[in-house]
Parts: structure tokens; sequence; C-alpha cells
């Protein structure tokens, strides 16, 4: 009967399984927003707030895109297109009356010195896409209006200008709340551990 209970699942077992199931989630979405949230804050932490104006606006034909299927259409991914807009703006450097030009993107992604559309929409309907984009460069992209708009640029490189930025707090919230999942997992998977062991001398002093 004895050997027969060491191999068997007991609660605290069972605990320290699910809190190390626990610990491993909490990890993925710390990676997972590592890379979408905290990696753009990153790069653009240092970028300089301005006011852009809309230049010029061309579209330089449609790109290929994978996108996530509908609930209608069922589950798993699906091609799509979108029509690539292009926005030149122009926005002067802190301190300077010199204008700069340059192509502007919605926002900073890790491959964005490759990236010229101002913006990817990839839904499964290429319709929606198309509106999308069109009402984005109405707003941002109408020259006739002759309206401005704050946007960040690059000091070290004035050819890179993005119209929005991740803000701190959002790097906050999203890496707090898993770190802090993390962390409880931990101590209370050492403290299920250590009574774990000390369960076992015990188990070993009765039994000598």
């Amino acid at each position: 009967m004895a050997r027969h209970s060491k191999g068997r699942m007991t609660p605290k077992k069972l605990a320290s399984f699910v809190l190390l199931i626990l610990m491993i989630i909490c990890a993925i979405v710390m990676i997972y927003y590592g890379l979408i949230v905290v990696k753009p804050y990153t790069f653009t932490a240092d970028w300089i707030l301005s006011q852009c104006s809309p230049v010029t606006v061309s579209f330089n034909g449609r790109l290929d895109c994978i996108c996530t299927m509908g609930t209608d259409s069922g589950s798993g991914t699906c091609v799509s297109e979108y029509p690539c807009a292009e926005i030149t703006v122009r926005y002067r450097t802190d301190g300077s009356q010199i204008d700069q030009k340059a192509k502007m993107l919605k926002s900073f992604s890790a491959n964005h010195r490759n990236v010229q559309c101002v913006l990817k929409a990839c839904e499964e309907d290429p319709l929606q896409n198309n509106k999308t984009i069109y009402e984005f460069v109405q707003k941002y992209g109408n020259t006739a209006s002759k309206a401005s708009y704050p946007c960040f640029y690059n000091p070290d490189n004035l050819n890179e200008v993005i119209l929005e930025k991740t803000p701190r707090s959002d790097v906050i919230v999203v890496m707090l709340w898993p770190s802090l999942g993390f962390l409880v997992c931990l101590v209370a998977m050492v403290i299920i551990q250590c009574a774990l062991t000390d369960q076992q001398v015990g188990d070993q002093t009765l039994a000598s």
C-alpha cells in the first residue's frame, strides 16, 4: 500500500502541476506582449512629438495578407488583400523652422523600414479592408483640408514618422498582470514543494 501511495497524485502534487501550467501561460503572455507592445515602445520611446500636415497621397497597388477567418466561415486562416496607401507628410523638427518631408506610417512595426503602406488592414472581406484604408486616408491624408495632427518623428532618422506610438501606461498594464500572476504562482509552488519535502521527511522518520 505504501508503494502505491507514493505514485498517486496527491492534492498538493496536483496543485503544483496546475501552478506550473499557469506559470507557463503567464510566461507565454509576457513574451507575446513583449513582442507586440514592449518592443515597439522601446524603439519609439525617444521619438519626438510634432505636427504633421499631409502633402501627397498615392496608392501603390494591392497587397496580399494572411487573415483570420470569421465565425461564419469557420476557424482557420484565409488570404485577403488591401490597397497600399502612401501618405507623405510635412513636419518640423524640435526648434527648427525648416519643413521636413517623410512617408508616414500609422504605428511602428518590426520591419517598418521595409514598409511603405501607411496602414495594413487585413479582414476576411477585401471590401472591408478598402473601407478601412479609404476612411483612414480621408482623415489623415486629406490635402485639401490643410489640417494638421500630432505625429512622432525619429530624431536619428528624419525619414521615419509615425502617427501613434505606444504609451508607457500600456506597457505597464500589459506586463504587470502576467508578471504578478507568474510571481504568485512561483511563490505558491515553492510553499507547496517545501510542504511536500517536510511531509516526505516526516514519513521517512515514522517509517524508520
